[in-house]
């Protein structure tokens, strides 16, 4: 996913198009969520719906607090409202594809696959934990009743992990993009470094395992020159 938006980075930058790298982060950064959360059988159609639907969410939390058609708050709520929509086409879709006994290949997979073998009455490989109420399997009276864990849960919990995962690491990869401009020094060490480590490999030839200095907790290899 990342080499293919990196991919299009080059070439946009080639053909003379402007690259403003805080917008390109974000998509890659959304990419990488739905494919860790989600899960890569996702077409790009409700990728991009759910992107969409995601970042007009996010303007609500910037805007004025003004609430009619066609204000930005009102928009917003309208983006929420189709996010959870595919969200939950999402998890039946990967409840679906666990009832038929499919690998999981997602975050989500593994959560429906455990909902769907103990509700067949499995064994479960691990042994069962019990989490403490300040977790929230109780309620502030001790309760645990209607806790069971539904499809609207499962789906405000998904939003919650995009909410969470957006906008500190965009940030993050957006300024370390204008840090390495701002100091030239810094980014011909960077790309030299990637040279060693790729050895003069093109993008779709480089190796995806680490090298030795990433498997021994080392920062150097840590990313592949783009």
């Amino acid at each position: 996913v990342v080499r293919q938006h990196v991919k299009q980075m080059i070439a946009d930058s080639q053909e003379g198009k402007d690259v403003i790298m805080r917008y390109r982060a974000r998509d890659i950064n959304m990419s990488v969520s739905i494919d860790v959360f989600v899960g890569p059988t996702v077409s790009q159609d409700i990728r991009s719906q759910m992107a969409e639907a995601y970042f007009v969410m996010n303007e609500g939390f910037l805007c004025f607090p003004v609430y009619f058609p066609g204000t930005t708050l009102w928009k917003a709520v309208r983006g929420r409202e189709r996010l959870v929509e595919l969200l939950t086409r999402c998890v039946r879709e990967s409840e679906g594809r666990m009832e038929a006994g499919e690998a999981p290949g997602s975050l989500l997979d593994l959560w429906m696959d455990r909902i769907v073998r103990e509700r067949r009455g499995e064994t479960l490989d691990e042994a069962p934990r019990e989490a403490p109420d300040a977790v929230g399997l109780a309620d502030e009276d001790g309760n645990s009743e209607d806790m069971a864990i539904t499809e609207e849960r499962i789906v405000y919990t998904l939003l919650s992990f995009l909410f969470a995962s957006q906008d500190a690491t965009t940030s993050a990869l957006a300024y370390a993009a204008d840090l390495l401009v701002q100091h030239p020094e810094v980014l011909r060490r960077v790309r030299e470094e990637q040279d060693a480590q790729c050895r003069g490999e093109t993008l779709d030839e480089a190796p995806r395992e680490a090298p030795d200095a990433v498997a021994r907790g080392g920062r150097r290899g840590a990313s592949r020159r783009t």
